[in-house]
C-alpha cells in the first residue's frame, strides 16, 4: 500500500505536537517497518525546513533529510505537477500539488490532518487516526475472511487442528474456549 504523507504529519513527529504526535508516529512506524510505502514530496521537505528554520542549522537540516530518507521515499516535484495543480484551480496551490503528486506516485491514500482541503482530490485523504482505524478494521476483516475460507475449504478434522493451533490469535473470549473445548472432546 502506498501513502503520500503530508507535511503536517511529518511535523507532528518532528516537533512532538500534541495531541497528534502518537497517531502520526504510528504512520511513521508503518513506513519505517515497510508495512506501507510512505512517500514525501520534495516540496514537503522544503516546507518543513521553512517551518523549522529557527530550530535547525544547516547540519541539522542535512541530518533530518538523511533520517527521513531512511523512513520515507522522497519524490521529486515535476513541472507537470505544477501545471496539473494550477489547472485544478484549488484555493490552496500547495494542497493541489500534494494531490497531483499522490496521483503520480499511485498512492492509495493521502495522509493529512487537513482532510477538508483534499475533498476534490482523486486520491482519498485520511487523517492518521482515521487511516489507522481503517487499517485495523481491514486487518481484522482479512483475518476473519481467512478463517471463513478455512471453514469452507477444509475437512472438520482440519478445523479442530486450526482451532487448537490458532485459537489465541483469532478467538480470545471465554466463548471461544468453550467452542475449542467441545471440539476437543468430540475428537478425543
Amino acid at each position: 500500500m502506498r501513502l503520500l504523507i503530508d507535511g503536517n504529519v511529518i511535523l507532528d513527529v518532528l516537533q512532538k505536537r500534541e495531541p497528534h504526535f502518537e497517531d502520526s508516529a504510528k504512520i511513521w512506524k508503518l513506513c519505517e517497518t515497510e508495512q506501507v510505502q510512505g512517500y514525501v514530496s520534495a516540496l514537503t521537505f522544503a516546507n518543513l525546513v521553512y517551518v523549522m528554520r529557527k530550530e535547525l542549522d544547516p547540519e541539522q537540516i542535512e541530518d533530518v533529510l538523511k533520517r527521513l530518507a531512511l523512513i520515507f521515499r522522497f519524490t521529486e516535484l515535476a513541472v507537470s505537477d505544477m501545471t496539473n495543480a494550477a489547472g485544478m484551480k484549488w484555493d490552496d496551490f500547495e494542497d493541489a500539488l500534494q494531490a497531483v503528486t499522490a496521483e503520480r506516485v499511485h498512492a492509495d491514500y493521502l495522509i493529512t490532518r487537513n482532510i477538508k482541503d483534499f475533498k476534490k482530490s482523486k486520491v482519498t485523504a485520511f487523517s492518521p487516526a482515521e487511516f489507522l482505524s481503517r487499517l485495523s478494521n481491514q486487518v481484522l476483516f482479512s483475518r476473519l475472511s481467512s478463517f471463513v475460507h478455512f471453514l469452507f475449504c477444509f475437512p472438520v478434522l482440519s478445523l479442530h487442528w486450526y482451532f487448537m493451533a490458532h485459537s489465541c490469535e483469532i478467538l480470545h473470549s471465554s466463548t471461544s474456549f468453550t467452542v475449542r473445548s467441545s471440539l476437543r472432546r468430540s475428537w478425543d
